[in-house]
Parts: structure tokens; sequence; C-alpha cells
């Protein structure tokens, strides 16, 4: 969304970045995060596999891509961070899927708000079943473009 209200529309021509591997989780290797991109406007998918199925994660995101130890994985976003509740239930399989709507909070407003030609980094934290209870998948980085 711009200053006028208007949503802008992701495009091909924007940027998608993965960086900071998702390390290992209880059953098996680290869970990676993709973005897809839509046409039409305000449409942006999360998708995330493998993670650990039947327990709950939550997407979020950030301005600064990092990288530090964090649970049973790095955390991968730095600055204010924002989580786009609420929680989902990641699938039997380990995959989760989730349409982003930057006309809800907390993308709609405030320091949080998405703007046409800002970068956002995207990851996702989900519980475990060993170790410290939690891990992250990989991270992607997003331009938006105008």
């Amino acid at each position: 969304m711009d200053g006028s209200g208007s949503l802008r529309r992701i495009t091909g021509e924007c940027e998608v970045t993965n960086y900071c591997t998702g390390l290992p989780n209880s059953t098996g290797v680290g869970a990676s995060i993709s973005v897809s991109l839509s046409i039409t406007e305000n449409a942006l998918t999360l998708e995330v596999d493998p993670a650990v199925g039947g327990q709950f994660g939550v997407f979020y995101y950030g301005p600064d891509p990092i990288s530090q130890p964090f649970g049973d994985g790095l955390r991968c976003i730095g600055g204010d961070v924002y989580r786009l509740n609420p929680p989902q239930l990641v699938g039997g399989g380990g995959e989760l899927t989730r349409h982003v709507d930057f006309t809800q909070p907390p993308a709609s407003s405030g320091s949080a708000q998405i703007l046409a030609g800002s970068t956002w980094n995207f990851q996702f934290g989900y519980r475990d079943l060993s170790g410290t209870g939690f891990n992250l998948s990989g991270a992607a980085a997003l331009v938006f473009c105008p």
C-alpha cells in the first residue's frame, strides 16, 4: 500500500532472494520458505516445507536480514519483527501455504506497513519435537515494486 491508500501490484520484475538456510529439524532436513507472486493485486503466497507436521507455526517479517542462533535454528530477520497472526497448523507432510493480505494489520499501517519500493524479509517459526522446542525455516527477501 502506498501513502495514497492504493495497493501496489507485485510483478515478475520484483526480486526474491532466498538466504539463511534452515537448520535440520526433528523430522529431517531444515525447512525452506518460498514466495509465490501473482499477477493480480494484493496476491502474495508464502510457502514452507518441510516443517514438522501437526505443529503450529507463524510467518513473520521484518526489514533487516541477519543470521543468529535462535531456538533450534537461525533467526534470519532483524530490526522490528512483525507476526502474521494467527498461528497456522502445519500439514501432516510438513507443508504450509498462506496468502498474505497487505490491507490487514500489521502490514497496513505504522512501521510494519509494506510500501512500494521497500524490501522485507520473511521467515517461518514452528514448534519442533526436540531440543528447545522450536525451529525456523530459511528466509526470503522480497523487493516490493511500484
